[in-house]
């Protein structure tokens, strides 16, 4: 009678009969000494989607004991031997570049048994498939497994999959070919993330016992006094210097070519955005055995590490000096972005991410202004803040939802010497012209007012001049009528 062949990779002293009822299939298979098929599971073998594939290609190992590449085939079972005479075997594989030496087809029969293979057609350095004339004898009662010994080679970090066919006279014998199996499968090795929400390192999931390792608090300039504003963090249980996490780690079962060999880990190159007047930046970590890593290059804008180890970092913060005549610290919004060095077989940049850190925030009386207007000769924004008190720190002003490119983002008395107090009892009236100095050409956009300076005095209104000297007026209040304030 007809009957079914499955193909597995298992160990000859492992190979056992098995069958799906009805139809020949693949039960279990194995590359370089891993299953990636067992007749219930599939797990193919992780290739690194970064590794680069040199131009003689990657291979599986020679075979031998734990290294093997192979799979098992055996007929169905309930539904009567094989009638005696020849058959074809046939393996069709994708994404192979060909053969490493000759494939060996070995069969094993019951007792008095002895089935015969000889090769056909293919199995060499350059094929995808490899035929075999097998041959069963009156004394096979019962259906042989087929153990087939193939180490290939790929040409590129390509998804490998492999189908069995038994035919007799050019008719498929036990409803062939069996099911397809995955023996390799490309994907990303490595998970890297940079993130602005501290939920530990790098964002992935983090287990110290201190608890607060792992809390996301926002990082905020603390008020000064005198000449000295802004020149510590708030700290305590709702605020940190943590503006962020980068890195990444290795992703479990995945290997860096067909030999079992373990991902490289490259160090990172790392550059942060944002103000960093008066502020230190460092890569830190409490859980990975990692850091801190002091930054090789500092100024006003940008902060770069190389060649920082692998791992997993908090980026964080501190107030360079406290001195009097220390840079006035103007906070706001920050990025991060890090690609890998070369570390064989990946090449350079194989792994990178890139994202938004935290904001940091300034304590103080704080207005947002929105849809103010750059230079226009159609329209002019004038906002005006009143102190009813004695006089004021500096003014900080940061532009959000630009219509079109700044030259900046953050504007403060460096920029625009009038932002450096709001005198006692007196105003500060910041214009279109202002905004373009601190901004360049932005269109419009929305504009928050930091003021360094508790809440109790100041107020702000905002007046727009449209086309044909129509006003329009909106008052941001006091702080006793709602304005958003940190202090």
């Amino acid at each position: 009678m007809t009957k079914k062949l499955l193909l597995a990779a298992a160990a000859v002293s492992a190979i056992g009969f098995a069958g799906a009822a009805g139809a020949m299939d693949i039960t279990t298979a194995r590359v370089a000494g891993i299953t990636v098929y067992t007749g219930t599971t599939a797990s193919p073998y992780g290739l690194a989607s970064q590794a680069t594939v040199p131009v003689a290609g990657l291979s599986t190992p020679a075979s031998g004991v734990g290294v093997e590449t192979d799979l098992v085939v055996s007929l169905s079972a309930g539904a009567g031997a094989l009638a005696p005479g020849n058959y074809v075997m046939t393996f069709t594989y994708t994404g192979i570049a060909g053969f490493v030496g000759t494939p060996q087809l070995q069969l094993q029969g019951a007792a008095g048994c002895t089935p015969s293979a000889v090769l056909s057609t293919g199995g060499t350095a350059t094929s995808q498939t490899v035929s075999y004339i097998v041959g069963v004898d009156v004394a096979c009662t019962t259906n042989p497994t087929f153990r087939l010994t193939a180490p290939f080679k790929i040409s590129a970090a390509n998804a490998v999959t492999v189908q069995a066919s038994l035919t007799q006279g050019g008719l498929p014998v036990d409803n062939s070919p069996s099911a397809t199996r995955t023996l390799v499968q490309p994907r990303s090795a490595y998970t890297a993330s940079v993130n602005g929400a501290v939920d530990g390192k790098g964002g992935a999931t983090d287990t110290p016992a201190n608890a607060a390792d792992n809390a996301d608090f926002p990082t905020q300039l603390a008020l000064g006094s005198g000449s000295t504003p802004f020149q510590a963090f708030r700290t305590g249980a709702e605020f940190d210097a943590i503006i962020g996490a980068l890195g990444y780690t290795s992703v479990a079962n995945t290997y860096a070519d067909l030999s079992k060999t373990a991902l490289p880990t490259p160090a990172m190159d790392v550059t942060l955005s944002g103000n960093f007047a008066g502020l230190t930046p460092t890569l830190t970590t409490d859980d990975t055995g990692a850091g801190p890593v002091a930054a090789t290059t500092v100024t006003a804008s940008t902060a770069t590490f190389a060649a920082v180890p692998a791992g997993r970092y908090n980026v964080v913060v501190a107030a360079t000096s406290s001195a009097a005549n220390a840079p006035q610290l103007a906070g706001g919004a920050y990025t991060a972005t890090f690609s890998s060095a070369s570390s064989s077989p990946l090449a350079a940049g194989a792994i990178s991410a890139s994202g938004a850190l935290e904001t940091i925030g300034l304590q103080g009386t704080n207005f947002v202004a929105p849809w103010v207007q750059s230079a226009n000769p159609n329209f002019n924004t004038v906002l005006r803040l009143s102190n009813s008190g004695a006089v004021t720190g500096p003014v900080t002003l940061s532009l959000t939802s630009p219509a079109a490119t700044p030259t900046a983002t953050t504007c403060g008395a460096a920029q625009l010497a009038k932002l450096a107090s709001i005198p006692a009892n007196g105003e500060l009236s910041i214009n279109s012209a202002d905004l373009t100095t601190c901004f360049g050409a932005f269109a419009r956009g929305d504009v928050r007012v930091t003021v360094q300076s508790q809440s109790t005095s100041i107020t702000a209104k905002l007046r727009i001049v449209n086309p044909g000297n129509v006003v329009t007026e909106q008052s941001l209040g006091a702080i006793s009528t709602g304005v958003a304030t940190v202090n």
